[in-house]
């Protein structure tokens, strides 16, 4: 029979950074598919040819050709299912998004910045399941921007006498993207934001 829609289960929760889908016993499973035939009936597997899936965005999850998925940076992004020249939107695949982020300047939550020397800061993210992400796009804001400034790489400038609070923003799209109506499930397509790191610009 045609096929008219493919769908895959539904994650009970969110994957970690460069891990598998897993069952509930921990085991590496391969995406499941149910095809879904004109009259609404589902297709029995064996008369389905090889399902192969592509993520929206690839920087979320890859999949390879036997259906398993590696979670990579966080977020949320939609799996198209193709099979016997028939593409469907399957489901979602979620990343974990991290559940805190730290910051620091040369190990502390107060710097002093000179003209002269910019101070670079440190960045530690973690998810809910305790695992340390990397490759975060941050975003870095300063309450008083003018005076102390902070780059889009997380160096502290200075050129006024001042103080300002730094923080660190895991924000979509850049950081931790949803579709629009997936938004908050898991944690995904929602801004997170760090602790402050307090920067003085001494008198010179």
């Amino acid at each position: 029979p045609p096929i008219t829609a493919i769908t895959i289960s539904s994650q009970t929760g969110c994957v970690s950074q460069n891990k598998t889908l897993v069952d509930a016993s921990g085991n590496t499973v391969p995406l499941t598919a149910t095809a879904i035939g004109p009259d609404g009936a589902v297709i029995p597997s064996q008369f389905l040819g090889h399902i192969t899936y592509v993520p929206t965005t690839g920087t979320i999850v890859s999949i390879d050709q036997n259906g398993i998925a590696t979670a990579h940076l966080p977020g949320s992004t939609i799996i198209s299912a193709n099979v016997s020249s028939v593409s469907s939107t399957a489901g979602y695949f979620y990343t974990c998004p991290p559940t805190s982020i730290a910051i620091n300047a040369l190990g502390s939550e107060t710097a002093t910045v000179t003209p002269v020397a910019p101070v670079p800061l440190t960045t530690t993210a973690i998810d809910k399941n305790g695992t340390v992400l990397t490759g975060l796009s941050l975003n870095y804001a300063s309450t008083t921007p003018q005076e102390i400034a902070v780059s889009s790489t997380g160096s502290i400038t200075s050129t006024f006498p001042s103080s300002a609070a730094i923080t660190a923003i895991c924000e979509p799209p850049n950081c931790n993207p949803a579709p629009i109506n997936e938004i908050g499930v898991f944690g995904n397509g929602v801004p997170i934001v760090s602790n402050s790191v307090t920067d003085r610009k001494s008198v010179v």
